[in-house]
């Protein structure tokens, strides 16, 4: 099957998001080496959610690789200071999209997006 490398799925709230079908691979998502998918399914309710490429060793391999090239050649050779403003600027991003990112979470696990937790997240 071949498939695109982002689909439109539409979450509980009603809001559409691109969720990207690809593996996540040097900066990039990518189809998998096979090309072979897999459904991801709401457990709340078995509604497919939407397929998504299935990794392999061999992707397994790939990513390895590319991860262990850019922490080799990128990562060690960059000052902890810019380290921590990568870091720190991947916290600000998941905090400016916390909504969207718990939707696609409770979605994935068939639970609710609000609960009675004590936390605000």
């Amino acid at each position: 099957m071949s498939l695109p490398l982002d689909i439109e799925i539409t979450l509980p709230t009603g809001d559409k998001y691109t969720q990207p079908t690809g593996l996540f691979i040097n900066n990039e998502f990518v189809k998998s080496i096979k090309g072979e998918t897999i459904e991801t399914v709401n457990p709340a309710t078995g509604e497919v959610i939407c397929p998504v490429y299935l990794a392999d060793v061999e992707d397994t391999d790939v990513a390895i690789a590319a991860a262990r090239e850019c922490f080799e050649t990128v990562w060690f050779n960059t000052a902890g200071y810019e380290r921590s403003k990568y870091l720190y600027k991947i916290a600000t991003l998941m905090e400016e999209n916390k909504e969207i990112l718990a939707d696609i979470e409770a979605l994935d696990s068939g639970k609710p997006r609000k609960s009675n937790a004590i936390y605000d997240w």
